[in-house]
């Protein structure tokens, strides 16, 4: 029985909160992590510098996981 499993992927990115202190924010669209980390996205690449050209950590669910539920939020919509 071949039995595909269902997942849900999220990425974080470290911002530089511009006094010494950093945080993360998760978002769930790749393509949302890969405008925000490029380098011509509103001349504020220093604020995501901290992830180094990628998402500082990529994190796998079971697809029926509430994140939310689990405390994560999310800034796609931001």
């Amino acid at each position: 029985m071949n039995m595909e499993t269902q997942t849900q992927t999220i990425y974080g990115l470290i911002s530089d909160n511009g006094d010494g202190s950093s945080s993360i924010h998760w978002f769930r669209n790749e393509e949302t992590v890969d405008k925000l980390l490029s380098e011509d996205e509103n001349g504020d690449e220093s604020y995501w510098a901290a992830n180094e050209g990628g998402p500082a950590e990529v994190l796998t669910f079971p697809a029926d996981l509430d994140l939310e539920a689990a405390g994560f939020s999310f800034h796609d919509e931001e």
